[in-house]
């Protein structure tokens, strides 16, 4: 099963990804599930916002390594340091990704 999280919580724009909402490092501690952080370039060409048909336009993907939560015993909580810390190398991980995907379609 797959569910996608955005963990900045709004639609952006501009080149850097902004402070992340700590939902996607809760469910990653909570069920053990990897985050899989993806960088997405060439977006804001295909549907600006204001506008409300996409346009067609090159679009760039790049996926990054999952990031996986350490192990914990059943029923434990889980501490907000640790979604601290794994929201930092989430924000970090998805920043570097997104530049990639906007080099890729030229829009860096």
């Amino acid at each position: 099963m797959v569910l996608v999280v955005f963990p900045e919580g709004t639609r952006r724009s501009g080149p850097v990804v902004g402070d992340l909402l700590e939902g996607a490092a809760f469910l990653s501690a909570r069920t053990g599930a990897a985050i899989v952080p993806v960088g997405i370039g060439g977006t804001e060409a295909a549907m600006p916002k204001g506008k409300k048909l996409v346009r067609p336009v090159k679009v760039k993907l790049v996926v990054g390594e999952p990031i996986v939560p350490a192990p914990r015993p059943a029923g434990a909580r889980v501490r907000r340091s640790e979604l601290r810390a794994t929201s930092d190398v989430l924000r970090e991980d998805l920043q570097r990704l997104f530049d990639l995907a906007r080099a890729a379609v030229g829009d860096a």
